[in-house]
């Protein structure tokens, strides 16, 4: 798949998105990725500690030996307890935060788009754009050949927002019907008559 360039003249790497999201975060990733590298290092040492305590007890080793390995054991499991909460407390909550900002940035994007690119660009979705013909993106849409499940709710919507709804030759709209009209309810005639004239 080609790929464009930049202003600058340089091709955007696949991750550079991403990698730009994570350059923020990078001291909570960095000490998450500590935490992480801790916690391992004491999953490892707990079981050889307790490899310790079998061998004193098969060589008769004091009690007091064996109390102070076992406390040791719980020490660690504690502390082991705490990076784990610190890996959730810096990684994880790094991860949310990027997935919140892309998200933001995601959605923001659309609104700074000129209102005549809703008019020229189509979604390919009757129920999104009869939804944004409802929050006044849009002044008028027009389709044939839909399925009930493409309107059924958007109609509603449409009406409820002061819309108007009818077939093109200005019929009674059922979900059912082969072809669908609707506008803001200002240009409804108008569009009804240059449509019925285009489409007779």
């Amino acid at each position: 798949m080609a790929t464009s360039a930049t202003p600058d003249g340089h091709k955007p790497y696949r991750f550079s998105t991403v990698i730009r999201y994570l350059k923020r975060c990078r001291p909570y990733l960095a000490l998450g990725g500590v935490a992480i590298i801790l916690t391992n290092l004491l999953a490892l040492t707990i079981p050889y500690i307790t490899k310790l305590i079998f061998d004193l007890l098969e060589k008769g080793g004091s009690s007091r030996q064996i109390l102070r390995l076992d406390l040791l054991i719980i020490s660690l499991a504690i502390l082991a307890g705490l990076f784990r909460f610190f890996v959730r407390r810096t990684i994880i909550w790094a991860s949310r935060h990027i997935e919140y900002d892309l998200r933001g940035e995601l959605f923001a994007h659309p609104l700074k788009l000129s209102p005549s690119y809703y008019h020229q660009t189509r979604t390919s979705s009757a129920a999104i754009d009869l939804c944004w013909l409802a929050c006044e993106r849009l002044d008028g849409f027009w389709e044939f050949y839909l399925q009930p499940w493409d309107t059924a709710a958007a109609k509603l919507i449409v009406e409820e927002a002061g819309g108007a709804v009818s077939r093109i030759n200005g019929k009674r709209y059922s979900i059912f019907a082969p072809d669908v009209l609707a506008t803001n309810g200002h240009l409804h005639k108008a569009m009804m008559s240059a449509l019925t004239e285009k489409t007779s």
